[in-house]
């Protein structure tokens, strides 16, 4: 197995485990590292497609959220969502340039609500509060990615 298959069948079976952990977009995450890393779909994302495109096509599901099992959570802003990720020109999401300036400006004064409101500053129309929320969510999502806990 060449390193690059390696790192398919890495990726794939984490997908799989959140996906059987009830994470049920890793399923169309899966279908895109097999198309990232030019690997055929392992058999559970098959199986789990044919089964999802099945409930859709009888009516046994009502529509493809329902099929595929994914719902967004209960009070879930759209606007606010897509503000979060919303690209600048260079295809950065604002979460991640959120982020990215928290970071930078960590190297020179302690995480604290002082740090949040320099950065504000820096993001018109954003709140400390978003920022520190952005930065926690961003944190979670590297710790939660890599096993930390």
């Amino acid at each position: 197995m060449t390193d690059p298959e390696k790192a398919a069948a890495e990726v794939l079976e984490d997908c799989a485990d959140r996906y059987f952990a009830g994470e049920h977009m890793q399923l169309f995450m899966a279908v895109i590292y097999c198309h990232q890393f030019q690997v055929a779909p392992p058999d559970w994302v098959r199986d789990e497609m044919q089964a999802a495109t099945y409930r859709y096509g009888t009516g046994e599901a009502k529509d493809l959220n329902e099929a595929f099992d994914i719902h967004r959570k209960k009070g879930t802003r759209i606007p606010t969502l897509q503000a979060k990720h919303r690209p600048d020109h260079l295809g950065t999401p604002l979460i991640t340039r959120v982020y990215e300036a928290v970071r930078k400006a960590e190297k020179m004064q302690p995480v604290d609500s002082q740090l949040f409101d320099a950065v504000a500053e820096q993001f018109p129309g954003i709140s400390a509060g978003t920022v520190k929320n952005y930065y926690y969510e961003v944190v979670g999502k590297i710790q939660q990615d890599s096993g930390d806990f």
